[in-house]
């Protein structure tokens, strides 16, 4: 299995696009194609390699969130750019 190249500890919210949608596409085959946003983070978390989140930082002092607010933040973009859609908050998936 190959280790992906995770974004640098300086990244922007876009550095996670590739995961987000990889994530919502492999766990999206399986029921209804709704992927919640805890379960993208999940999926990102468990693939080979990763470092943990506290490598991106504190957001609002909370250790190792930066990352998940940065994917929260980028997931939305997507689906204001038509990517992904959300049949409801915190939840995502490829239009159909």
């Amino acid at each position: 299995m190959n280790t992906p190249s995770y974004p640098p500890t300086d990244c922007q919210p876009s550095d996670w696009r590739s995961f987000i949608g990889a994530a919502v596409m492999w766990l999206g085959d399986v029921g209804d194609g709704n992927v919640a946003f805890d379960d993208i983070c999940k999926h990102i978390g468990n693939l080979s390699g990763f470092p943990g989140w506290e490598t991106w930082g504190a957001h609002d002092g909370r250790p190792g969130q930066k990352a998940r607010r940065d994917i929260r933040l980028e997931a939305d973009k997507m689906v204001e750019d038509g990517t992904l859609a959300s049949p409801t908050p915190g939840v995502y998936r490829y239009p159909e």
